[in-house]
């Protein structure tokens, strides 16, 4: 007996679309590319930003800092850059300056030698000690920083009346800084020494010691107080106003500070 073909409802038609339907979208969703690789790929992607902009931040305050001085071509130490972790934090030490002690010789026994200090019988009435170490510190940011620390002590002798010997020793003044080369700069400025850039080190030696030298003549003699000026009414150019009256030294002082302010910024 042939068999008879059934004639399909609507209905029926309309559920057999909605099943191809279904199947189609089912295989779409097993051909699609896993979502969490590419997020991990993006992931990578910004902490490799990140880093070479850690890295171009650091590479521009070096080059900043030897805008004016010459860099001596020492090699830097191992972990002096900061690094960037999985979870995208600075992480590491960064060394600001050169850390070797050679770097920063002891200016104490060309201090004792001033012509200045002679009167005073120094080698006999003083004593001067000088110690580096290196300063560690975080920053806002979370970088662990290092950088040079010098710190100079000034010791008054008590000598033994009969046998003139030193028995001991008290502490006149103490003066602690660090590595600068900006203040450097300043200082070579208001003393028109000349910046050179061919010897950073020997430049930086001699600004620190010029600023130790400054500290020490300071205790001795110390710069006098300088009365106020009074401020007084005058009538210039029809005009009612408040003078005070400045001499040749205090212009010279004057213009001496606006240019190491000039010099700071």
């Amino acid at each position: 007996m042939p068999k008879v073909k059934r004639v399909r409802t609507a209905k029926q038609l309309a559920n057999d679309e909605r099943l191809r339907t279904r199947k189609k979208s089912e295989r779409d969703e097993v051909a699609t590319v896993e979502e969490p690789v590419v997020e991990e790929v993006q992931k990578e992607t910004d902490l490799e930003a990140l880093q070479r902009q850690v890295n171009e931040l650091m590479e521009s305050q070096a080059l900043t800092h030897a805008a004016l001085l010459k860099a001596q071509g020492s090699t830097p130490q191992q972990g002096s850059t900061p690094q960037v972790n999985q979870r995208g934090n600075l992480t590491g030490v960064f060394e600001k300056y050169v850390l070797s002690p050679e770097r920063y010789p002891s200016p104490i026994d060309r201090l004792a030698l001033e012509p200045r200090l002679a009167p005073l019988a120094f080698p006999i009435n003083y004593h001067l000690e000088y110690s580096y170490s290196v300063r560690q510190y975080d920053t806002k940011q979370g970088i662990n920083t290092q950088e040079p620390e010098f710190l100079i002590t000034l010791w008054r002798n008590v000598l033994d009346d009969e046998t003139q010997k030193v028995i001991k020793r008290y502490k006149a003044r103490r003066l602690v800084f660090h590595e600068d080369p900006q203040a450097a700069m300043v200082i070579a400025h208001d003393n028109n020494i000349q910046i050179d850039a061919e010897d950073e080190v020997t430049f930086l030696n001699e600004m620190r010691y010029i600023r130790v030298k400054a500290w020490l003549f300071d205790f001795f003699w110390p710069k006098a107080a300088q009365p106020a000026q009074r401020i007084r009414e005058e009538v210039i150019g029809n005009q009612l106003v408040e003078v005070v009256t400045v001499n040749s030294l205090d212009s010279a002082d004057l213009t001496q500070q606006l240019d190491s302010i000039s010099k700071k910024l």
